[in-house]
Order: C-alpha cells, then sequence, then structure tokens
C-alpha cells in the first residue's frame, strides 16, 4: 500500500510539473540596450537597479537598469516608481528613448525608466500565479521493522497585493502492524509594501 500511495503521488507531481511547462511566460519580451542591441527574453523582476532576464543562449542574466533605454512586454506587471506610485499593465516602448509606456485599466502612462524601481509580474492566468513544490521521502529500518513514509508540500498564489503560502508536511509511520499519522499545516501572508507584513497562522493536526 505504501508503495502504490508513492507511486501515485510521483505520477501527480510530475503531471504538474509538466504542466506547468506549459504555462511558462515565454520568452518574447524584448528590452534595448544603451548599446543599441535588442535582446529577446523574460522579464523575471526588476529590483535593486537590476533586471533579472531570461534567455534562451545565456540562461538568466543580470543587466543595469540604467544599460536599459527600451522595455517591451505584454504580459502584466506592478511597476513601481521612485516616487512611491503604483501602476498595474503590460510594458510598450515609448517614442523617446529612455522613457517606458505603461499600459494599464485607465489609460496609458509615460515614464521614465530611470524612474521605475521594481517590476514584478502578475500572471494574469490563474495557473500561472500558483507556484507548487512537492518533497516526497521514504526509509525503512529493517532491524526494527519500522517504515516511515513523508511528504512536503509548498503551495503559493501570487496577487496584485502580495503572496499567500500554504505549507503542509504529512508524516506516515509503519510499526509492526501499527500505523500512525501526523499532519502540519502553516497558512502565511505576505503583503507587498515597503516593510513587509507577514502573518502566520499555524495548525497542526
Amino acid at each position: 500500500m505504501m508503495l502504490t500511495r508513492l507511486i501515485e503521488i510521483l505520477l501527480c507531481s510530475f503531471l504538474f510539473l509538466f504542466s506547468a511547462q506549459l504555462y511558462a511566460h515565454s520568452k518574447v519580451d524584448n528590452i534595448r540596450l544603451a548599446n543599441g542591441n535588442d535582446i529577446t527574453g523574460e522579464i523575471k523582476q526588476l529590483r535593486r537597479g537590476k533586471l533579472s532576464y531570461g534567455t534562451d543562449s545565456m540562461g538568466t542574466v543580470g543587466i543595469e537598469w540604467e544599460d536599459v533605454t527600451a522595455i517591451e512586454s505584454e504580459f502584466s506587471y506592478e511597476i513601481r516608481l521612485e516616487n512611491g506610485k503604483r501602476y498595474y499593465g503590460s510594458l510598450a516602448r515609448a517614442k523617446e528613448e529612455g522613457e517606458v509606456l505603461i499600459v494599464h485599466a485607465e489609460g496609458e502612462q509615460v515614464v521614465k525608466a530611470i524612474d521605475i524601481i521594481e517590476l514584478r509580474p502578475i500572471e494574469d492566468n490563474v495557473n500561472d500565479r500558483l507556484d507548487m513544490r512537492l518533497g516526497v521521502g521514504y526509509s525503512y529500518n529493517k532491524a526494527s521493522d519500522v517504515a516511515t513514509f513523508n511528504l512536503t508540500s509548498k503551495l503559493g498564489y501570487q496577487d496584485e497585493k502580495g503572496i499567500t503560502s500554504l505549507d503542509g508536511r504529512t508524516l506516515h509511520t509503519d510499526n509492526e502492524g501499527d500505523s500512525s499519522d501526523s499532519n502540519r499545516y502553516k497558512v502565511s501572508r505576505e503583503m507587498w509594501t515597503s516593510r513587509p507584513q507577514v502573518v502566520d497562522l499555524p495548525r497542526s493536526i
């Protein structure tokens, strides 16, 4: 029974990881550097003056934000300016180099690229907003005839205001015909503010 349960969990994990690849953010964003080069890839995030940018040929690279003169992406982002303003929308090329056109629900806004201090992707598809990690472990002690199976999981959901996370751990033990289960869960909420606030609501079973 333990082996069957383990196989089922592994199959579910494989199917989830495969589907996550199908919904991954495509590398179709475009940036232009100060030297005139255009690079197509995936905007991961902008933080502390460095743009994390995924490419097919070089992997994920860090680019100094001051070297970016134009940026374009059809995906949705939280865009934070130096003056504290925030926009939620896509990015388009402005008429002037060194400027960015933000396309949001209320219209369009042109800002200087240097005034943008943070970019965070916000996926439109619910599947893309979800992040799930699974860990499986099994051990058997022949001398004591004790078998232990454990499953750890972490589920996260991002929205415009922050991240909600659910961490879980399940422990199943078989000892000479007797079995026991132990479960523990923790829910946390992290807000997108300059000073993150985290509220933990632990629950044990």
